[in-house]
């Protein structure tokens, strides 16, 4: 279930996005104001924050290629399907796959629109190949939810 946004809170997207001219300022500025946290509310490694930073850049910017003109608070599940299904097209490993949708997942939290990431197998034609290649193989959307508990980070 996706978040109601505040009225305070869509006040101040609207405030983001006339400060900056384009999108990578405003993502740059989302990225300034919340990327120092992990979803436990603690302190980000340096590595997680600088490979969380660089896949949203890469992301947005790759949506761009493809035609979509989207602004990072506009984001919305048709931009996460497209994605997907370059994804596919590119044969990414479930792992790639996982980290990736993690990262949007929590992006997603950012701009208050926190459950619009849903079950991986929605987005995939063939979902049975993003188990991961551990030992365990196990479905990404449950290895995901397990995540969740643990303290560790991806």
């Amino acid at each position: 279930m996706v978040d109601f946004i505040s009225a305070a809170k869509k006040a101040k997207i609207r405030e983001r996005q006339k400060r900056f001219k384009g999108w990578k300022d405003a993502l740059q500025s989302i990225i300034d104001e919340h990327n120092h946290r992990n979803v436990s509310g603690k302190e980000a490694t340096g590595k997680t924050q600088y490979e969380r930073a660089v896949f949203l850049f890469n992301f947005f910017a790759v949506l761009r290629e493809l035609g979509y003109k989207v602004e990072p608070s506009n984001l919305r599940e048709k931009h996460i399907k497209v994605i997907c299904k370059k994804y596919e097209e590119e044969q990414l490993s479930g792992e790639a796959i996982q980290k990736n949708l993690w990262f949007l997942s929590t992006f997603c939290g950012w701009i208050g629109k926190r459950g619009m990431i849903r079950d991986v197998e929605l987005y995939f034609e063939n979902p049975e190949s993003l188990t991961r290649t551990d030992d365990q193989s196990v479905p990404l959307r449950q290895k995901e939810s397990d995540s969740l508990t643990e303290t560790t980070e991806l």
